[in-house]
């Protein structure tokens, strides 16, 4: 703030604490240290299958959107190049998907959910929800309604200036499992 003779004003000196209150306060913060706490939730949940926030998100999109390839599960879950490969590669590795050649362009590789990852996909299921509910638990009904649309709100308003924009992808016409 500056004075009427245009002078920045000294504000008052602030105490460590309210410093730091400051800080946990933060919006940024905040969103940063519920992710931290929705990846453990996550991992606690998906311990048995080994599957991280990620690779659940890879191995979902491509179970969704036969004949999808690394650049639209990339965009769909918002990665940049080197996280999706890096994750597809872990999901290769295990066996739970796999490529092929697309009919279209040979340089392109689809990626599909092998049988082993359509299975750990379902068996896994019950136990995401659960930790969903847990992460959530605290919260009232209205209120994790609440926060799911301003959380997407927010999403929605910065999708485009983020280094990886969301592309949500085309999805086929029939029902799959």
């Amino acid at each position: 703030m500056r004075t009427k003779t245009g002078q920045l004003k000294k504000s008052a000196p602030r105490t460590a604490a309210a410093i730091l209150d400051a800080l946990y306060k933060r919006p940024g913060f905040l969103i940063r240290r519920i992710n931290q706490i929705a990846a453990a939730v996550h991992f606690e949940a998906c311990g048995p299958w080994g599957l991280t926030q990620a690779q659940h998100g890879a191995l979902l999109i491509a179970h969704c959107c036969p004949g999808i390839d690394q650049t639209g599960i990339g965009q769909a879950l918002g990665f940049d190049r080197a996280t999706t490969g890096q994750v597809l590669r872990g999901l290769e590795a295990r066996g739970l998907v796999g490529r092929a050649v697309s009919g279209k362009d040979g340089r392109r590789r689809s990626i599909a959910p092998t049988r082993e990852g359509e299975d750990v996909l379902r068996e896994a299921g019950p136990s995401l929800e659960r930790a969903q509910q847990d992460l959530l638990a605290p919260l009232s009904a209205p209120e994790r309604k609440q926060l799911a649309t301003l959380l997407a709100r927010l999403c929605n308003a910065f999708n485009e200036t983020s280094r990886a924009p969301v592309v949500r992808p085309a999805l086929p016409a029939k029902k799959i499992a």
